[in-house]
Formats: structure tokens, sequence, C-alpha cells
């Protein structure tokens, strides 16, 4: 289905092609978290929808300042203790296969180790974003910026 679309609304389809196996191995990374999901709407268990961060968006007052936001307060679940042993687990598994010589099992292990190593390192990384961000707004508190009184040096 990906390739036929590529190829219906692209013309240079094919030099896009190894993006795909990127997209395989997120989405299979992402499949702990989609368990979740769908065992909890089975056991008909409501669980709030939150929106992911977004990132230079502007609040109803005209500022950019997204640690002041709801996003700030982001905390890493437990799952992502989860993902980060299957991740291990799973680098385990590709290390015993490249042993096993099992190289016909190798490709899949690899898109499986991979997809939840992006998945831990996406997370993690967002998380020490918006601490490392909060931390340094509250540090500066937040000074105008070329605005009257403002030291700073003035960049391009």
């Amino acid at each position: 289905a990906h390739l036929t679309a590529q190829q219906s609304l692209y013309a240079d389809w094919a030099r896009r092609l190894w993006r795909f196996p990127i997209l395989l191995a997120a989405s299979l990374g992402m499949s702990l978290s989609n368990a979740k999901a769908v065992a909890e709407a089975l056991l008909g268990r409501s669980s709030p929808f939150i929106r992911t961060p977004k990132f230079n968006s502007v609040d109803s007052s005209g500022s950019s300042a997204w640690w002041r936001s709801r996003y700030a307060g982001v905390s890493l679940k437990p799952i992502v203790l989860v993902e980060a042993a299957m991740a291990l687990y799973l680098t385990g598994g590709l290390l015993v296969l490249f042993w096993a010589t099992a190289w016909g099992a190798i490709p899949f292990q690899i898109l499986f180790t991979l997809g939840f190593w992006l998945v831990v390192g996406f997370t993690l990384r967002d998380a020490g974003l918006i601490r490392a961000t909060a931390a340094v707004a509250a540090r500066v508190g937040e000074a105008p910026k070329d605005g009257p009184g403002d030291s700073r040096p003035r960049g391009k």
C-alpha cells in the first residue's frame, strides 16, 4: 500500500524508498503502546488522550514559550521502562542471531530492535528537552527579547 501510494503521489518515488524501513521499524516500536491502548479499550478503561508537545507553536497571548504550557509537566510513563527493557532484550536477541549465524532472521530482528530504540530514544529526548528548556527559562526569568533593558547581545 505504501509503495503504491508513493508511486501515485511522487515521480521520484524510488528515491523515497529508503524511508520505508524506518517507518516500519517505528511502527513496530510503537506496538507495545498500541497493545496497551487496545487492552484498555477492551477492558472498558477510559484513558485520556494525551496530545504530543507541539514545538514552535504560539498560544493565544502570542507567546511561543511552550514550557509554560500544559506540555511542560510531561513526565515519563512506566511503559517507557518496559519499552527500554524490550529494546535491551531485542538487542540481546540480535547478538544471539549473529552468533548463531541465523542470517535470515537478522533483518527482521534489526527492525524490531531499531523500532524500540527509536521510540525509547525519542521519548527520552523529548522529556529531556522539555525539562532542560523549562529549567533554562526559570533561570533566565524569561527576560524580554530585544526590549528595554535587554543587555544580551543581539544576533542577526
